[in-house]
């Protein structure tokens, strides 16, 4: 889990994210990762049960246009028309 706190009491479950965090590259690279769980995982409550329920989340907010690094020989539109 990358920044992500997890709380469980009763049957609520309660995320914290710290926004402010820069976060790292998406594998697509065209946008920064805030929090990610890192797949399915198991809710646990504070006395170490296992919920049936499951998370899988992902925060991130796009990488401006202007800051992504270019397409070799032009834009990626005409990349793909011309395959």
């Amino acid at each position: 889990m990358e920044n992500l706190i997890l709380k469980v009491k009763d049957n609520t479950l309660t995320i914290t994210i710290d926004l402010s965090v820069p976060g790292r590259p998406s594998n697509s690279g065209r946008s920064t990762v805030i929090a990610c769980s890192g797949g399915n995982i198991p809710l646990i409550t504070p006395d170490g049960e296992y919920r049936v329920e499951r998370l899988n989340l992902t925060v991130s907010k796009p990488i401006p246009q202007e800051e992504l690094p270019a397409w070799p020989d032009g834009d990626m539109a005409a990349i793909t028309e011309q395959t």
